[in-house]
């Protein structure tokens, strides 16, 4: 069982430490052998790296994200053909690959090596086409303030779901940046907490602002998710659609945030209950499905979604309780068909050089799906392909 500290970092969050680019990035195609569960595989594995991170995947099975190379910086990837490629930096240390789409244009943040107000490194978003990077040209609002800008997803069209300065979440389309709006009404505000005096009294504090959105995926039709702050102090998932903000927010969820959705408008995420308990959840037409979890399982989340409607995640169980989290454990997860599929057991990683697939970001049309695997003490990101079509499943609670 991982500490609290480790799976932190193993679940998306990147490591300082040095590791060579060169080392760890050898690639297994697992086309034979039997998995753990005694069955004949269902998909082929190749794993992506030594400390790297995977963000997107598009239906040609072209992945981005992060991986970290000699003298320890963090680079934007891609893999394409069989290979990594470092797509560099705009300048600075650090890069990181956000989204891809059909024609392999690939968006993301990258540090430029300056640095701003009280010594912040500062970044600009960009894209990535023809073998080179460029920062986006974004109005002058936004690119006044450098490392704000982030670009996080770019559809078929070229429209770009970006983070914009002021903490807003935005389109950009040649050259124009639509903003998305707030879930808190002017002059509502939200509350911020509690300011603790010298005497033992407190202060509720509160925010005469509009709040914030940030945004997570864009899809062909220009559909947005994401989460945004709410009236109630909480953080609320979001759909944009149709010039429209929705908040996706159910009675009874505490907090809960939109990582997907899928040309269908189908959204999938996760909430948190009252009681903290973190469970998956699926938005469609307007009706909202908890998925639940994994028979042996207390928490689940749901990342990705693809056309058919398969979504990817995880399921974990956390030893402990409050702030005194002791450990963790965490394994990637397959839902279809009513149905969770523990994705260690339909494939062989005999001889991968990876040991667990402990969560699963992204499925592709093709069914192909990408997240985070544990090797020999560091993380992989990795990528299954299907076999076959078969399949095996887990009790849902």
């Amino acid at each position: 069982m991982l500490n609290r500290g480790r799976m932190r970092r193993y679940l998306g969050r990147r490591w300082r430490s040095l590791f060579p680019f060169g080392a760890g990035l050898y690639f297994f195609l697992m086309l034979i052998g039997l998995p753990a569960n005694g069955g004949e595989p269902a998909y082929a594995v190749v794993d992506l790296g030594k400390y790297s991170e995977a963000t997107a995947i598009n239906d040609s099975g072209e992945v981005v994200g992060s991986i970290r190379v000699d003298g320890g910086d963090i680079h934007a990837f891609l893999y394409s053909n069989g290979r990594v490629h470092d797509l560099g930096t705009l300048g600075g240390m650090r890069s990181n690959a956000k989204g891809i789409n059909a024609a392999g244009l690939v968006v993301g943040w990258s540090d430029t090596g300056g640095v701003t107000q009280g010594a912040r490194s500062s970044g600009r978003a960009f894209i990535y086409a023809g073998g080179t990077m460029r920062a986006m040209e974004l109005d002058k609002q936004t690119a006044d303030v450098p490392g704000r800008a982030d670009a996080r997803d770019i559809n078929s069209l070229g429209q770009i779901a970006i983070d914009v300065p002021g903490m807003r979440a935005a389109i950009w389309s040649s050259g124009v940046t639509q903003y998305l709006g707030t879930l808190v009404p002017k002059g509502a505000g939200y509350p911020l907490g509690k300011q603790m005096n010298p005497d033992g009294s407190s202060k509720e504090l509160k925010s005469f602002g509009e709040g914030y959105t940030e945004a997570c995926r864009i899809n062909d039709s220009g559909a947005v998710v994401g989460f945004a702050a709410s009236p109630d102090g909480h953080q609320h998932a979001f759909l944009f659609s149709n010039g429209t903000l929705r908040d996706l927010n159910m009675p009874g969820w505490k907090n809960s945030h939109a990582k997907d959705l899928n040309s269908r408008g189908q959204v999938v995420g996760s909430f948190n209950l009252e009681e903290g308990q973190l469970r998956a959840f699926f938005y469609s037409n307007g009706e909202m499905k908890d998925l639940g979890v994994p028979s042996g399982y207390k928490h689940s989340s749901a990342n990705g979604i693809n056309i058919s409607g398969q979504i990817v995640g995880s399921a974990h169980n956390v030893s402990g309780g409050g702030f005194l989290w002791i450990g963790v454990e965490s394994r990637a997860f397959l839902y279809e068909k009513g149905q969770w599929i523990d994705l260690s057991t339909r494939v062989n990683l005999a001889g991968s050089g990876l040991t667990e697939l402990f969560d699963a970001e992204r499925i592709n049309a093709r069914g192909q799906i990408i997240g985070k695997a544990m090797g020999p003490g560091a993380y992989h990101a990795y990528l299954l392909t299907p076999l076959r079509i078969e399949s095996t499943s887990s009790e849902t609670k």
